[in-house]
């Protein structure tokens, strides 16, 4: 049950990242909806990374 729910963030953090692997065919460059990506990945981090006190204490810890 948990397998869908485990790998599907990974393949869509990956997506919108543009980290994903591809064929050599590909190009990265034309993924217009790998939108984390530079600055806007790391503002993302920091906006999660300021929502810490307002986590159930029943995590065991933060986001990293």
């Amino acid at each position: 049950m948990h397998l869908g729910s485990l790998n599907l963030p990974d393949i869509l953090i990956n997506l919108w990242r543009g980290t994903l692997d591809c064929d050599k065919t590909d190009s990265r460059s034309t993924w217009d909806w790998a939108v984390l990506q530079g600055d806007t990945w790391k503002r993302h981090g920091k906006i999660v990374a300021g929502q810490t006190p307002y986590l159930p204490g029943s995590f065991d810890r933060p986001p990293s």
